[in-house]
């Protein structure tokens, strides 16, 4: 039985106290969909991302996670489909896993549209057991470990958006399963609750200013507040900056490779307790837009497929 608790009070420091049973992700505002499935189809091309991060670099393993999503409306419907795959590390906790989501899109006026989606998952989770450091080396706990526990969970979200407005909201793991990695030792993973919301202003013919605002709640955590503003030069460059409250200011930047290709790199400068055990975080996003219909791509208006749609006819 103690030991049990100890395990299970590791497995809460690991998993609660730190506050991250979810990646996070510094560039939020280049890719919505992977914290709301409402956002499936709300882009006006089929969008695929590639996304690294490395965070508190030089700290002994640190989170380190890595993505792949992709989301786009079906053209002529008000059906909108995603799909992610990701893999994090955390410490001595891993896992990797692979969701599809759906959206059903409305209109609400010749402005607005609102969006519901829904995801469903399936994530394995490992505990390196090999890296767990004990009191004492004859200790036998860890041959009782179960190695992997594999769970099936759920996400929501709504989201409502216009041309160059967007407000969401959207609650991750719903199902909060509880991971077994000991026999009688286990730890729940607590629903995440998300709000993004965010737009842009054009100020000069190829100049905008944008800003994103994420708030992220978790059950016995504080309330984290998150946002950037961004310059963006056409459809070439855009530089950043932002603040994650009380953990760390982020810049960011981007850049159009070549066309419909695209970089983004954020660097988080920490200033938390632990800023002294690392040298910051990097996140790089490469993201790629299919233009499935010559409509879009030559209108290159954003989020609102119907007025799209009225100045092709």
């Amino acid at each position: 039985m103690k030991k049990a608790f100890l395990i299970s009070a590791f497995l809460v420091v690991c998993f609660v106290g730190v506050g991250q049973q979810l990646p996070v992700y510094s560039l939020f505002g280049a890719n919505k969909y992977a914290l709301n499935p409402a956002f499936a189809g709300s882009e006006y091309y089929w969008d695929f991302a590639i996304l690294h991060r490395s965070q508190w670099v030089g700290f002994d393993n640190g989170p380190s996670t890595q993505l792949f999503s992709s989301h786009s409306r079906i053209d002529g419907t008000a059906s909108g489909f995603g799909a992610t795959f990701y893999n994090d590390r955390n410490g001595v906790i891993g896992n990797m896993g692979v969701s599809l989501g759906y959206a059903y899109h409305v209109d609400l006026s010749d402005e607005f549209e609102l969006s519901f989606g829904l995801n469903g998952s399936y994530t394995q989770y490992k505990l390196f057991g090999d890296r767990v450091l004990l009191h004492s080396n004859s200790d036998n706990l860890l041959n009782q470990h179960r190695g992997t526990s594999g769970e099936f969970n759920a996400s929501f979200g709504t989201l409502l958006y216009a041309d160059n407005f967007y407000f969401g909201v959207s609650a991750l793991n719903l199902f909060s399963p509880k991971i077994d990695y000991f026999n009688g030792a286990s730890t729940p993973l607590q629903r995440h609750y998300y709000l993004q919301t965010g737009g842009r202003v054009q100020i000069t013919s190829n100049g905008a200013i944008s800003a994103d605002i994420l708030c992220d709640y978790l059950a016995n955590n504080p309330f984290q507040v998150d946002f950037r503003f961004n310059y963006e030069y056409v459809d070439i460059f855009k530089i950043g900056a932002g603040y994650r409250w009380t953990d760390s200011f982020v810049l960011t930047a981007g850049f159009k490779v070549i066309e419909e290709l695209y970089l983004n790199y954020a660097y988080d400068m920490g200033i938390s307790k632990l800023n002294s055990a690392h040298s910051g975080s990097h996140e790089v996003l490469l993201s790629y837009r299919f233009y499935y219909n010559p409509i879009y791509k030559n209108s290159k208006a954003r989020y609102n497929f119907k007025r799209i749609k009225k100045r092709g006819d």
